[in-house]
């Protein structure tokens, strides 16, 4: 496997459970490791696991030096943070190329090699490179806007706004004073969001890659190239656009807020249930978070109950059975009715109109119309006039419940066609 393949699964074995600053830092951690050239240390180069568990210190420990110190980090934390990286890299041990380290082609260690110990921590300062100051960590790798915001490639918009909202206050700068790296993560997150939102950016950036957004990609019949992306850079004014606010502590409560706002969804009713009334047994599917940053869909039966004068647009309002969140709280489910559809009646306001078909002859000698109602009962219409283009017959008190005075009825209004 190339140092890129492994580097890459580490990175997507992680990129999903992004929770906090030290989940970022670990994905960081790779960025740096592909920038620094170092590369898993494979069964045949022969070392022993003491030489490997040495190797990895010496690279866990050059990350928290030149990284160490742009982290707010009290100095308690900074030997937690080496124990926390050689936890989560248990199984795999780094080793900087051998170009970066001396000129021989021998991959044994090195004789010259002099190792310092520092409490558990090996350290080597002639067998690292230098830091570098002048790059920040998104400048290592081409960046993965997917991972930058901790979503599937087949993530909806909604879930990349989510994302976008919930990372972004989190590593705003002002939250952050002193941390270098939380402003690199930040302007990451507002870019990544930038592309990932507009399905023209999406679709060149999933073809393409960055190159192609940067450099632009031929379409149409002459070959045209697309207009060149260029983020602003400026995370502070694009937080601010999204959110229509520049304090990210008020921006956590409005999240909340609109968590919370209630979830709407369509409950189609047929005329025979707005016409008696009575109750409705209603599956409703709802998410519900997990803590664990997962999901599932459990449906659950509510008995509705649905007014004889109902109309189309009525909303039901059912406390707490909307979305459940990973911390217990449920938004509000309203319900709009809409009309089912009727093979033979349709509905305007609270009449009921109900198309005839009749014969030339039935025309001009007059017929009657058996109509089955939507109670059951069967309405005898007899049709004496002539009828003419655009003709229609009214039947009082024959249409659906009157939603303004009580115990009375719309009209049946018949049309006809010849």
């Amino acid at each position: 496997m190339s140092t890129d393949e492994s580097l890459t699964r580490l990175l997507n074995d992680n990129v999903h459970q992004i929770k906090t600053r030290f989940d970022y830092l670990v994905v960081y951690f790779h960025r740096w490791l592909l920038g620094r050239n170092f590369v898993p240390i494979n069964k045949n180069m022969g070392q022993g696991s003491e030489y490997k568990t040495t190797m990895q210190n010496i690279v866990i420990d050059q990350y928290v030096q030149e990284n160490g110190g742009n982290f707010s980090y009290k100095d308690n934390e900074l030997p937690d943070l080496r124990d926390r990286l050689r936890k989560k890299f248990y199984n795999v041990t780094f080793l900087i190329k051998q170009n970066m380290i001396h000129a021989s082609t021998d991959t044994s260690r090195p004789s010259s090699m002099s190792v310092t110990t520092v409490g558990a921590i090996g350290y080597s300062s002639s067998c690292v490179p230098k830091p570098s100051t002048s790059s920040s960590a998104s400048d290592f790798m081409e960046k993965n806007y997917y991972q930058i915001l901790g979503v599937h490639r087949k993530a909806s918009d909604s879930d990349i706004a989510s994302a976008y909202q919930q990372l972004a206050p989190e590593f705003h700068p002002s939250r952050n004073p002193t941390d270098f790296n939380a402003l690199s993560i930040f302007n990451d997150l507002g870019e990544a969001y930038d592309v990932l939102i507009d399905s023209n950016k999406r679709g060149i950036y999933d073809t393409y890659g960055i190159q192609g957004l940067k450099n632009g990609v031929p379409i149409g019949p002459n070959n045209e190239l697309t207009e060149r992306y260029a983020f602003h850079g400026d995370g502070h004014k694009f937080f601010q656009d999204f959110f229509r606010d520049n304090n990210p502590y008020e921006t956590v409560r409005d999240l909340k807020r609109k968590q919370e706002a209630p979830l709407y969804r369509n409950l189609e009713v047929s005329l025979e249930n707005c016409y008696h009334g009575g109750t409705l047994d209603v599956t409703i599917t709802r998410r519900v978070m997990l803590v664990d940053g997962t999901s599932t869909t459990p449906q659950k039966v509510v008995p509705i109950t649905i007014e004889r004068d109902c109309l189309p647009g009525t909303k039901i309002f059912l406390e707490g059975e909307g979305d459940q969140y990973s911390d217990g709280t449920s938004s509000d489910l309203i319900l709009v009715i809409r009309d089912l559809g009727h093979p033979h009646f349709r509905r305007k306001n609270v009449d009921l109109i109900y198309k005839a078909t009749i014969s030339l002859a039935e025309v001009l000698t007059g017929t009657t119309l058996y109509i089955q109602q939507l109670d059951g009962r069967q309405l005898e219409v007899p049709i004496n006039e002539i009828v003419t283009p655009g003709f229609k017959q009214r039947v009082t008190n024959e249409g659906m419940p009157s939603t303004s005075n009580s115990g009375t009825y719309g009209d049946l209004i018949i049309e006809f066609e010849v």
